[in-house]
């Protein structure tokens, strides 16, 4: 979202248009004089377009201060000088996430790199695509609980997905739960996750393909309630959390709606509280506190 402020109001006008206008076609119009991922602009990949005097000195910047063993070098170069350019700065602790997923141009993974680096016994091997949920796992330390924290090492190798989608009677009937039991008791990760046009998504991946593949035997199973009329299957090489979950395609909506309630809760709360009458009985509801607390002792 492009948050409209003076900088981008004059910028527009500069170009000779307003708000409200509409660009010509293949027009670019700039809306920020710098060119900083945090004030809305967007990454471009020039990685290739580098030449090795431009590399080097972003490499030599680097180098030259002490114990730094990576940094985010902010270089300004000018391209008619094909062996020139301008530190303006140095980050010790670089942001990836304009390098990872480039609006225009190849993404780079230097986070691998960095793992690489601080980790080398693990640079040959294979990553997994499963993942855990990182804000749950600092909960008990953030809440001082726990003083560490274990985290379930993933399964080495290849790792084999599938996508079911369950039609039928299989909402309602427990087909979820029944599902989650008998992928768990197998060691395979995923969901099960209700659609809105009455169908079940099946999401299992694990080390043993024959296992995910079998698994479809059991989605076609279910549960004595349900009735299974027709299963599609895709393979599945996207990243998937550890261990097997019930999603809903609902909680989403009630947790918007639950916000906005809150939300309306809270305006009239004010509303009230700001008001002639709330202010001009404070007297009253203070005396009435201290008769309850002293009829509480």
């Amino acid at each position: 979202m492009i948050k409209i402020d003076l900088e981008v109001k004059n910028l527009i006008q500069d170009a000779g248009y307003t708000l409200d206008s509409v660009p010509k076609d293949g027009e670019r119009i700039f809306l920020r004089e710098q060119s900083n991922l945090s004030n809305g602009g967007d990454s471009l990949d020039v990685t290739d377009e580098l030449t090795p005097e431009m590399r080097q000195i972003a490499i030599d910047a680097t180098r030259a201060v002490p114990g730094l063993a990576q940094s985010g070098v902010d270089l300004l170069v000018d391209q008619d000088k094909s062996n020139s350019g301008t530190v303006i700065e140095i980050n010790s602790r670089p942001g990836l996430g304009g390098h990872l997923f480039p609006v225009e141009g190849e993404p780079r993974d230097f986070a691998k790199a960095f793992i690489d680096y601080y980790f080398p016994e693990t640079k040959d091997i294979e990553r997994s695509n499963l993942y855990f949920n990182f804000n749950k796992v600092l909960v008990p330390l953030k809440s001082k609980t726990a003083n560490s924290v274990e985290v379930t090492a993933p399964p080495l190798g290849k790792l084999y997905g599938k996508r079911y989608i369950v039609s039928g009677k299989v909402q309602g009937v427990g087909y979820r739960k029944w599902i989650k039991y008998r992928a768990l008791r197998r060691s395979l990760h995923g969901y099960a996750k209700n659609l809105k046009n009455g169908s079940v998504e099946v999401v299992v991946a694990g080390a043993k393909e024959r296992a995910v593949n079998n698994f479809k035997d059991l989605c076609l199973e279910g549960p004595a309630k349900a009735e299974v009329e027709q299963i599609t299957e895709e393979e599945w090489d996207k990243p998937i959390k550890m261990g097997f979950y019930m999603k809903s395609s609902h909680t989403k909506k009630k947790v918007k709606n639950v916000h906005k309630e809150y939300d309306r809760v809270l305006k009239e709360y004010n509303k009230i509280k700001n008001s002639k009458a709330w202010r001009a009985t404070y007297p009253v509801r203070a005396t009435l506190d201290v008769i309850k607390r002293i009829i509480k002792r």
